[in-house]
């Protein structure tokens, strides 16, 4: 299961959202409006002082490694780590100085 698709399930399985409404708003945005604090922060928004997630969930994350043959190559992989996800009524957007 990616990402996408486990947040899709939890948001169903919450009932945050319908089935027909997560494939509607896949088909249009290709995304969720629940995303990570990182994730929301990398779109150029804050997540609001006060907030509690919406979701805590498992996702996979990347990690990267040197080997200890090499110092110069990394290999990477995925684990699975907590999650909270916070979703779009939880955000402002970052005001640009």
């Amino acid at each position: 299961m990616t990402n996408l698709q486990i947040i899709a399930s939890e948001v169903i399985a919450r009932e945050l959202l319908t089935e027909e409404q997560v494939a509607e708003m896949l088909e249009k945005f290709g995304m969720l409006p629940y995303m990570t604090y990182q994730e929301w922060k990398y779109k150029g928004y804050q997540v609001k002082k006060g907030s509690k997630a919406v979701i805590k969930t498992k996702l996979w994350k990347r990690v990267k490694n040197r080997k200890k043959d090499d110092e110069n190559e990394e290999e990477s992989k995925f684990i699975m780590v907590t999650a909270s996800l916070f979703d779009s009524s939880q955000v402002e957007k970052i005001a640009q100085a």
